[in-house]
């Protein structure tokens, strides 16, 4: 799956599905939804994120080295000056090192896989905005969704709705089992015509 996506090439993937699909007048239709995640490198977990990259094919002697230092990585907090005994935190990455991408980005890779097996769509990432896509290429992909029939025919506004319900419903458990949120107010819903945008207006 193309799970690592920039924002500026996302932008363009959607504006090319766009000039595919709408002005073409050919009965296509396209739908998305995007997320931004809530205090997304606060709340990986580390030992997680460890599992996910050595599913990944993590060197061995990179695994060994990430693990002892997460396990015995020691923090200590202050405020106004006076600093609280220290403590042993799994999780979260740390900000500024050099492996904290790699392991963030592991827990996009695994579910953009997730939901790429639940529903036909295809699914990308930048960090903590992810983003899911259903069109005529989702619909036809057949390394993408449950094994169903396939056809086609263009896809209707019934099947992007259906297929994007499917998706967040398989996006809503994984946040869930991984204990991480989706922010409320950065969640949005995207088509290039009124009767999809109508169609995804309460997914």
């Amino acid at each position: 799956c193309d799970a690592v996506w920039g924002p500026v090439a996302i932008r363009a993937e959607i504006a090319r599905q766009e000039e595919l699909l709408h002005p073409q007048g050919d009965g296509g239709h396209l739908g998305g939804l995007s997320m931004d995640l809530w205090k997304y490198y606060d709340l990986v977990d580390a030992p997680v994120a460890l599992d996910f990259m050595r599913t990944m094919g993590l060197n061995n002697r990179v695994d060994t080295a990430l693990g002892s230092f997460y396990q015995s990585l020691w923090r200590t907090m202050s405020l106004n000056g006076v600093c609280a005994s220290g403590f042993i935190a799994q999780q979260s990455v740390l900000q500024g090192c050099a492996w904290s991408n790699p392991m963030a980005t592991s827990y996009a890779v695994a579910w953009a896989k997730w939901v790429e097996s639940r529903a036909r769509v295809h699914a990308y990432s930048y960090a903590d905005d992810w983003y899911l896509m259903c069109d005529r290429y989702a619909l036809q992909d057949p390394s993408v969704g449950p094994d169903r029939p396939r056809d086609g025919a263009d896809p209707t506004v019934t099947q992007v709705r259906t297929e994007l319900t499917l998706a967040a419903q398989a996006t809503e458990a994984f946040l869930r089992d991984l204990r991480l949120q989706a922010s409320p107010d950065k969640c949005w819903t995207f088509g290039p015509s009124v009767p999809v945008r109508r169609a995804l207006r309460h997914l």
